[in-house]
């Protein structure tokens, strides 16, 4: 039983995850409220890109191993959330055909195009 309501949970944070259009939506939006929702979203979504980053070079220290950095964004330092945003918006707009799909997706392509790791 309890395994029923745990999926039944996880399926519930799924389906109501935000697309590409609703945060696009969200970002070019006069609502200030809903602009910096939209902004907020990814200003989180790059902490947890930073993290993942640095956790992934912690654990390849650790086992003595080059870091798999392949899936990851390595932001320059200096770069500014404006500057972040910018790139996100600019990739919404460039890809509508993908703007259907979960939104945490499009903000990370659109990091690891503007800035990957090498």
């Amino acid at each position: 039983m309890q395994r029923i309501a745990f999926f039944l949970l996880i399926c519930s944070f799924s389906a109501s995850a935000m697309t590409g259009n609703e945060l696009l939506a969200l970002v070019t939006s006069s609502d200030m409220d809903k602009k910096f929702q939209g902004i907020r979203y990814i200003e989180g979504y790059r902490d947890a890109v930073i993290t993942s980053k640095y956790f992934e070079e912690e654990l390849a220290k650790e086992m003595k191993r080059a870091p798999n950095l392949h899936t990851h964004a390595c932001i320059p330092q200096g770069v500014k959330n404006g500057q972040i945003l910018d790139v996100v918006k600019l990739h919404l707009q460039n890809n509508p055909s993908f703007r259907h799909e979960d939104a945490a997706a499009q903000v990370h392509l659109s990091l690891i195009t503007a800035w990957p790791c090498n």
